[in-house]
């Protein structure tokens, strides 16, 4: 598999390690936020999201369309789908205090690798995810039955090292996929510039699945992503062909991102989606 950067596109906010929590938010951050507190309210759950590997392939709409029940979100004509390797921490109900920070411990903090695509719905734009690792079995029980999360059993092994330059990732669930990544520590991490492709697939506050035929969506918030690119190689993707079917294997990389992470994103209670613009602007109440 060919090795890919995405270029920044433009000059952004600097933004560091230790100060992720500090930094100005981004239009589309801002937006998404005002849009949360509007519909959601309050966030059901809240978790960190760290030290996440990001690779990106362009691939054919038509074809991605075939296998995907929301209509895909384009840039500049052409889908994307990404790879998103992360460690999930301090996942919590939004409303109860430390007495249950154990409560992620037991199906929530770990290794995850999801499968997402870019699709919209009625007005609203968002991910949609294809499939996702867990190496968690009770997870891969009560994610599905709450949100719809396709989640499948695997062994999930991670090294994710920005500061010495080097990663690496492995996944393994019949199938495997396995990669490398290089970062280079004389560049700055920063946020997406407003318009750029980075913005496009980094920048997402609504995420869509489907379990049999219950589709649901439910909204997030967070900082902007903090990002530096990278250069990756792909060892193995037999995993990903596999779940993706025929039309990723003309998928083309399209670069990829490291970032240390987002704190305290907010997670809101998933929505069933309902046939017909009336049942969608139900959504849109509280």
């Amino acid at each position: 598999m060919k090795t890919g950067t995405i270029p920044q596109s433009a000059p952004s906010p600097l933004l560091t390690k230790e100060g992720l929590g500090e930094v100005g938010r981004s239009s589309r951050s801002e937006l998404a936020r005002k849009q949360f507190r509007q519909l959601e309210g309050k966030p059901t759950f809240l978790a960190d999201w760290v030290d996440a590997v990001f690779i990106h392939y362009q691939v054919n709409p038509a074809a991605l369309q075939e296998c995907v029940p929301f209509e895909p979100d384009l840039f500049e004509g052409s889908a994307y789908v990404s790879l998103v390797a992360f460690f999930q921490r301090r996942f919590r109900p939004s409303f109860a205090g430390p007495q249950m920070s154990w409560l992620g411990s037991v199906f929530a903090n770990h290794a995850f690798l999801n499968f997402r695509t870019y699709v919209r719905y009625h007005d609203e734009a968002g991910i949609y995810f294809i499939a996702e690792w867990v190496p968690n079995l009770l997870a891969t029980w009560i994610g599905p039955r709450m949100y719809g999360f396709p989640y499948r059993l695997g062994r999930l092994e991670y090294h994710h090292d920005a500061e010495c330059g080097n990663s690496w990732g492995r996944v393994d669930a019949n199938d495997s996929f396995e990669y490398r990544a290089e970062v280079d520590s004389s560049l700055e991490f920063n946020s997406c510039a407003p318009g750029s492709l980075d913005e496009f697939l980094m920048e997402r506050y609504t995420a869509f699945t489907q379990r049999g035929r219950k589709q649901r969506l439910f909204r997030i918030w967070h900082e902007p992503w903090a990002l530096t690119p990278l250069h990756i190689q792909i060892g193995c993707d037999d995993l990903l062909k596999n779940a993706g079917a025929k039309w990723f294997l003309n998928a083309e990389p399209a670069g990829a991102h490291f970032s240390f992470g987002v704190k305290n994103v907010w997670i809101g209670r998933p929505h069933h989606i309902l046939k017909g613009n009336v049942a969608h602007a139900l959504l849109h109440q509280k």
